[in-house]
């Protein structure tokens, strides 16, 4: 066998060191820093979308808040308004009733048993 033959032996560990020096210089000087420079780019975008996302969430709690703040604002005021609705119909029905007058307590009636849904 050619390759095993002690002669041409050393020619071939020659040939394999220069080969593999070659090799590791064109993969060191070429590919570790296109890896390098793929790597330091993920980690930035990672870094940029983690900042992005907790803006958001930050964005996100604010306008939960300021809705609710909203909703509870607009919520006392129909409650003031229902509250003085309420206290001027007893004013007119207790008003109604004091004056004695049977036309405006049968209207009134009426418009009671239609609230009531009868």
């Amino acid at each position: 066998m050619p390759q095993l033959d002690l002669v041409t032996f050393p020619s071939q560990i020659v040939w394999l060191a220069i080969i593999f020096i070659a090799f590791y210089a064109f993969v060191s000087g070429h590919f570790v820093p296109l890896l390098h420079k793929i790597i330091q780019t993920r980690v930035k975008k990672t870094a940029l979308g983690q900042i992005a996302s907790s803006e958001e969430a930050g964005i996100e709690s604010s306008v939960i808040a300021s809705s609710e703040n909203v909703s509870s604002s607009a919520l006392d005021v129909s409650f003031a308004g229902l509250s003085s609705c309420i206290e001027e119909t007893e004013q007119l029905q207790n008003s109604t009733l004091n004056s004695g007058s049977k036309l405006q307590i049968k209207s009134l009636s009426n418009v009671v048993s239609s609230l009531q849904g009868r």
